[in-house]
């Protein structure tokens, strides 16, 4: 847990938000994949990729 330390004060808050943002995705994209909108789906996954990077 020596990760932990090289956070600072703002980076912690970035990466639980981005994690709770990747989980919220993935509930989308297993909710999106139950419906025949395939476009949808594409662009959620686009825009996963972009945020990612």
């Amino acid at each position: 847990m020596t990760q932990r330390k090289t956070y600072k004060k703002g980076n912690h808050r970035l990466h639980r938000l981005r994690r709770e943002l990747s989980r919220t995705i993935a509930q989308i994209k297993k909710f999106t994949t139950n419906l025949p909108m395939t476009n949808v789906t594409n662009d959620i996954s686009l825009a996963c990729s972009g945020l990612q990077t």
